[in-house]
This record gives C-alpha cells, sequence and structure tokens, in this order.
C-alpha cells in the first residue's frame, strides 16, 4: 500500500471515529477488507480504542485487550455499517430552531407562526418517543421522557437537547 493510500485510509478511520460513540445494536460494524480477500468484522460498540502505531494498527476491546492488528499493507478498505432507525443522517444543527425543555413540556421556537409543523422527538436509539404538530412556542408533552439525550426534529429542522429532572 502506497503512503498515500495508508494514509487516506488513516484520515477515513480518524474522521468516522465519532460515528462509533452512536452504534447502538450489533448491527453495527466495523469490517475490515485485507488484501488477500478475507473479512473480518467487529460490532462498533465492541471496539473500545484504535491505536495507530508506525507500521500497524490495533482494535482493542474496552478492557484494553487487542481484538485484532492489522499491517497498513494489508488492509485494502474500511468499511462502517451503521443502522438508523428513525432518524435520517444527515443531521443537521440549525440555529433558528430553540427549544425549552421543562420537567414536562418540551416548548419548540423557530417555527411558522400560522402553519402547523409535525415535530417528533427521538431518543439516542432513534426511536420516535414524542410527537405533536404544532405552530411557533407550542409544547410537546415529555414528563414521562427518561433522563438523557434526545433529539428533536421539527419539519427539515434537528437539535439536540436533554432532559434532567
Amino acid at each position: 500500500m502506497t503512503r498515500h493510500r495508508m494514509t487516506r485510509h488513516l484520515c477515513l478511520l480518524l474522521a468516522v471515529l465519532p460515528l462509533c460513540t452512536m452504534a447502538q445494536t450489533q448491527e453495527d460494524k466495523l469490517q475490515v477488507l485485507t488484501a488477500d480477500a478475507q473479512t473480518w468484522e467487529s460490532p462498533i460498540d465492541g471496539i473500545g480504542r484504535i491505536v495507530l502505531g508506525e507500521e500497524t494498527f490495533s482494535l482493542n476491546d474496552a478492557s484494553e485487550h487487542a481484538l485484532r492488528t492489522f499491517r497498513y499493507d494489508e488492509v485494502t478498505k474500511l468499511t462502517f455499517l451503521l443502522s438508523t432507525s428513525g432518524i435520517s443522517l444527515p443531521v443537521h444543527f440549525m440555529q433558528n430552531l430553540r427549544v425549552e425543555a421543562t420537567d414536562e413540556r418540551l416548548y419548540v421556537h423557530g417555527l411558522d407562526a400560522d402553519t402547523p409543523t409535525p415535530v417528533e422527538v427521538f431518543d439516542a436509539a432513534g426511536r420516535r418517543v414524542a410527537y405533536a404538530t404544532i405552530t411557533d412556542g407550542g409544547h410537546l408533552d415529555i414528563a414521562k421522557l427518561m433522563q438523557g439525550a434526545y433529539i428533536v426534529k421539527a419539519g427539515a429542522q434537528t437539535m439536540k437537547f436533554k432532559v434532567s429532572h
């Protein structure tokens, strides 16, 4: 593998690492294709750390045990297989959408004041947990949501918010 190709693989690997933190299911996998046409794969949530060395990189679990070590020159392709449900990627974070969460309600600002807009709330696994059609300043009932991070989607706009009752 040329130095340029190795650098490209590393850049791809580093660019996609933040997606690994969103992996929620055994369906989310990292797949490595080697020069001898062998495929190795692991659930992304089983990878705790990727260690980049001079000639090799290692995929370690959360306990720092090496799951597999690859020489850069033996890898021809890295593929991240990510499943989604409920949320269409990419998620765009718009500045004009604002939310205000209380213990029981999520107020949504930045919508059209005259036209009702469908508003959905998704949990970290992508499941829709709340829905309403509202206008600017309207609200959704979030009293039954557990503490944690959520994504609100209003029309084509999305943003994150936290519930902390």
